[in-house]
Order: C-alpha cells, then sequence, then structure tokens
C-alpha cells in the first residue's frame, strides 16, 4: 500500500506473508489447505473512533473511543471498508449484483479478511490454537470484568497483531 494512502488513514497495517492453513469443519469432521497470498491487515480492530472519523456514524452509542467497534452488521462492516478505500482514493471491493454482494479480490481498495486469511494471521506462524498465555494475548470472561476494554492492551501475536481473540 503506497505511503500517503497509510498516512491518510492514520490507522497501522501489518504485512501478512503468504503462505498455507489447514482449516477443518469439525461437524463433518473435514479438513483442507487453503493457500494464503500476501495481504495487509490492521494491527488492531476497527475503533469506534476511527469508525467515526471515517463514517461520521458512532456505532456504540455515542463514545469515540479506541474500544474495538461492536454491535454491527456485515453490510455496516463492508460499507465501512468501501467508505474508507473510496476516502483514500483506491478501488472499493464490495458491490451489489442484483441480491447478491460481490467482493472484487483484486482491487486496491480495503475489505474484511477472509475466514482463511483471518485464521492464519491469527496463528501467525505457530502451530497450536493460541500464540501465547491466554491471560497475556487476550481479553475474555475470566479477566474482563465482563466489559470491553481498549484494542492493543495485551501481547500481539508473532506477526504483531493485536486482539486476535478475545475482548469482542
Amino acid at each position: 500500500m503506497p505511503k500517503e494512502i497509510m498516512s491518510y488513514i492514520d490507522y497501522p497495517m501489518v504485512k501478512i506473508p503468504g503462505g498455507e492453513i489447514e482449516l477443518r469443519d469439525d461437524r463433518i469432521k473435514s479438513k483442507w489447505k487453503a493457500e494464503i497470498r500476501p495481504f495487509l491487515l490492521t494491527r488492531y480492530p476497527v475503533t469506534t473512533d476511527f469508525y467515526y472519523t471515517i463514517t461520521n456514524k458512532s456505532p456504540n452509542s455515542f463514545d469515540r473511543d479506541q474500544k474495538p467497534v461492536v454491535n454491527i452488521s456485515w453490510n455496516d462492516a463492508i460499507s465501512f471498508c468501501n467508505l474508507l478505500s473510496q476516502k483514500a482514493g483506491l478501488g472499493v471491493c464490495y458491490s451489489k449484483n442484483g441480491e447478491n454482494i460481490v467482493c472484487d479480490w483484486e482491487s486496491n481498495g480495503f475489505r474484511l479478511p477472509s475466514e482463511a486469511e483471518w485464521h492464519y494471521a491469527c496463528k501467525a506462524g505457530t502451530a497450536g490454537y493460541r500464540y501465547g498465555e491466554l491471560n497475556e494475548i487476550a481479553l475474555y470472561n475470566e479477566n474482563s470484568g465482563s466489559m470491553i476494554h481498549e484494542v492493543g492492551t495485551k501481547e500481539p501475536n508473532p506477526w504483531g497483531l493485536h486482539d486476535m481473540l478475545g475482548n469482542v
């Protein structure tokens, strides 16, 4: 991504290397491998402040803070990606084809990671289900006080991504 776009959005991105990940569906007892092309992913989940800056809408009541956006639909999320792309002068990734939403995987704009990309980025080259001690890497029912916390307060995974497990 060009440096001027990175500075426009002022939201840190991490280059995720290409590779392969094994996925599984325990319901049907199936496993398969997915090839992952290199991509960019935000270092932190999108915050309510950043969401408001791009959309002029506050998804969490009237808060504009560094907590992750919650309670938005998938359609809201892809609309955010398209609006962010437009504001950065990039092509949009999502369009409508009748009733269907289509993703242009070759677009230079912002999009949500695929399920395989998310799993791959979450594991960050590690072999287990978690990339560290749960209390150190995630906020969950035992250590969160039943509250959502600011992004990035727990240790990142080996690729520098925060909050890949827990918080929301």
